[in-house]
């Protein structure tokens, strides 16, 4: 016990001791290299010369805002307690808190007046900043354009990136199909922290975390708007938006954008290679050709996409094997919902024992599509539950091999045709359809196809709004209590599309049974809601929507009331009370300004007296 107390002391003391020996230094535009670099007045000119003296840990390195044109700059290691940090700096130390000053959909300029900036002068430039074999290194508030590589990192520990905007990667080639250029690319690490980094036109890869395990990606946006046929920058479309591989990493409250028709439809956020109880949550990838959000090969398992919403492209893609995924209360929307694929590179199958629960598929060519690469492998064993399709041209596409897929408790409604064949061979779709429900579609359900059908329902689901993406359930919906409740033989959710516990016998008649659909009858606020008339109230849909940051709430009293009115996030939780207080009848206005909140569905309810009634909104930024 002596020995280990006397351990830790040392430990303490050799901490104690690299503090007190830590130094700050500064960089500026006007400064010398020969300089002390102890002050401002007395600053270093070159970010690569004070990367080189800053050695001791807890030693920060603080960089005025300017140009600097530099190249290759390298760091050394901290410690656990006291990393190197490189920091920059607008007027005083400190004074930057975050990036959202530049918008890449307003602005292609980099402002070097309000941080510094690191500019390579061509896309041929090595790497800005290298770090190999690193650990504990902090580095802030600092823009990067025109180089190869943005930060590159191998072998690092403990590395944490913060405020970083990166723009223009990659070098152009007459091959359209050469892709070259990273933003952020770390290899072979693990405790990692990427916060608040927004990447920007890069030719192969905006953010690479590969073989990096434990990691947060937290509030990261990657965008390209570049690569059209005709134009020189025709082959630097971003190949993969943010692509990982790793174990236990969390990539939440994140954004991908492509910007346009471009010539690459690019993959958007996900796993490719290996990767095990990996976490995506709250991440929105809007305009991606290829995959919205993937998994990506056989050794892509027992990860986790929750929360997630694909916009205007394609949706979720399961390729080359992936296996044991789940999907939670994600969201399509005028996408391919789901594509099973398999493209020649895992020769296992098409991707098999993935569960899709509490998600919303709507506005799509096809819901679920099994086609692509080599047709003979299999999508096998995928399950959605609890699901809403609505609004589609097709149910389903088939080129491939497909079998012993199911559909439990889902709501279908609003689909053209049955399914588009690619290819005659492989023209069947093998479904398992258990209490799922069809209606207003525009064929007969094939019951000649090879599927099986058990409890099917064809009743108007009743949806408090549809049209607007609000899929609650009337008092009334014959879709309460519908559902199959075996959560042993299938694995059924738990909580409902807005988090609530599913409410098994919510109308106590003895009858065990959840709801079909995203959602548990009665709402959000666990009371039910009642049949509302323009006699007691009347909401309407808030404008704009979608909207960023702020947008209009009215409703209409034909009686003075108290008047409460909730946001909540999509996973149910309570995100604010824009009012609370006693109104006269009449029509009114609140606005909600969400600014500070993450892209995402979000649902208002208004209360008035003991009425309630909710609709959904969509917060893009």
């Amino acid at each position: 016990m002596t020995n280990k107390i006397l351990h830790i002391t040392l430990l303490l003391l050799f901490a104690y001791l690299t503090t007190i020996n830590a130094a700050t230094y500064y960089v500026t535009t006007a400064g010398n290299d020969s300089n002390d670099g102890l002050t401002e007045a007395t600053a270093w000119k070159t970010i690569k010369y004070a990367a080189s003296q800053a050695r001791t840990p807890g030693d920060i390195v603080y960089i005025k805002a300017g140009i600097y044109n530099e190249y290759n700059i390298k760091i050394s290691s901290g410690n656990s307690s006291n990393p190197i940090t490189l920091e920059g700096y607008k007027n005083t130390p400190g004074d930057i808190t975050n990036i959202d000053w530049w918008d890449f959909h307003t602005s292609r300029d980099l402002d070097p007046t309000k941080m510094p900036l690191l500019d390579g002068g061509n896309r041929s430039n090595k790497d800005a900043i290298s770090l190999i074999d690193n650990s504990n290194i902090k580095i802030k508030n600092l823009q990067i354009t025109n180089y190869e590589n943005g930060i590159y990192g191998y072998n690092v520990t403990n590395c944490h990136l913060e405020n970083i905007i990166l723009l223009s990667f990659g070098k152009p080639s007459s091959d359209a199909q050469v892709h070259s250029g990273t933003g952020i690319h770390f290899s072979n690490g693990n405790n990692n922290l990427f916060r608040k980094c927004l990447i920007a036109n890069v030719a192969a890869e905006a953010m690479a975390i590969e073989n990096n395990d434990n990691s947060l990606i937290e509030a990261c946006k990657v965008y390209c708007d570049e690569g059209y046929t005709g134009k020189p920058d025709a082959s630097l479309a971003t190949d993969y938006y943010m692509n990982f591989s790793g174990d236990n990493n969390t990539i939440k409250d994140c954004y991908v954008e492509r910007v346009g028709n471009l010539d690459h439809g690019g993959a958007g956020i996900g796993i490719k290679a290996f990767g095990e109880n990996n976490l995506f949550e709250n991440c929105t990838a809007k305009g991606i050709g290829n995959a919205g959000f993937y998994v990506r090969h056989s050794g892509v398992t027992n990860n986790e996409f929750r929360n997630c919403t694909a916009l205007n492209g394609t949706g979720f893609v399961v390729r080359d094997g992936a296996h044991h995924n789940t999907f939670n209360y994600c969201r399509t929307d005028n996408c391919i919902g789901v594509f099973f694929t398999w493209s020649g590179e895992d020769i296992v199958s098409a991707g098999n024992d993935n569960y899709f629960n509490n998600c919303i598929f709507e506005n799509s060519t096809y819901m679920i599509s099994f086609g692509g690469g080599k047709k003979d492998a299999k999508a096998k064993d995928n399950c959605f539950v609890n699901c809403v399709f609505n609004g589609s041209d097709y149910l389903f596409r088939t080129g491939r091999n497909n079998e012993g897929n199911k559909m439990i408790n889902c709501a279908i409604s609003n689909v053209s045709e049955y399914k588009y064949t690619r290819y005659s061979n492989y023209r069947n779709i093998h479904m398992e359809f258990i209490n799922t429900n069809f209606w207003n579609m525009g064929f007969e359900i094939p019951y000649n196809e090879n599927s099986t059908y058990t409890d099917i329902l064809k009743v108007n689901p009743m949806f408090v709004d549809a049209d607007n993406g609000d899929y609650h359930l009337e008092y009334d919906s014959q879709l309460i209590d519908a559902g199959l409740a075996d959560m042993s033989a299938y694995n059924l959710p738990e909580l409902d599309y807005y988090g609530n516990p599913r409410f098994f016998d919510s109308k106590e008649n003895g009858i065990a049974r959840i709801d079909v659909g995203v959602h548990e009858y009665p709402t959000i606020t666990d009371v039910e809601v009642e049949t509302i008339t323009p006699t007691k109230f009347e909401l309407f849909q808030n404008y704009p929507n979608p909207f960023n940051p702020a947008t209009n709430i009215s409703y209409n009293l034909s009686n003075s009331a108290d008047v409460k009115i909730s946001i909540y996030d999509s996973m149910g939780k309570l995100a604010e009370v824009l009012c609370n207080n006693f109104q006269t009848k009449g029509k009114h206005t609140v606005e909600w300004n969400a600014a500070d909140a993450s892209s995402g569905v979000y649902f208002y309810e208004v209360k008035v007296g003991a009425y309630s009634s909710v609709k959904s909104c969509l917060l893009l930024k």
